[in-house]
């Protein structure tokens, strides 16, 4: 091969390297979907002594509510009911 040719190769073949090097670097930040998306962006949130809220009810930063029973709530409505608490 001609000394070009091999420069050009040696480029491509670094380019190859940054590039799925930066994938994988990314890989982890953006594997998590789903239930682990909401999760890592929702947080608990706790009265001004960092504890649960003596009322039963546990409070979320997305506005998401549940209350002693296990019942959720989001926007005023229930969103979901605990299926234990009709048998």
């Amino acid at each position: 091969m001609k000394q070009d040719q091999m420069i050009a190769l040696g480029l491509a073949a670094v380019a190859v390297y940054f590039i799925t090097s930066k994938n994988k670097a990314n890989a982890g930040s953006t594997a998590k979907t789903g239930i682990a998306a909401i999760a890592a962006k929702v947080s608990e949130i706790f009265d001004a002594s960092g504890q649960a809220y003596g009322n039963g009810w546990r409070y979320f930063s997305d506005g998401t509510s549940i209350d002693p029973s296990g019942n959720y709530y989001q926007g005023g409505g229930m969103i979901w009911a605990n299926p234990s608490t009709y048998i």
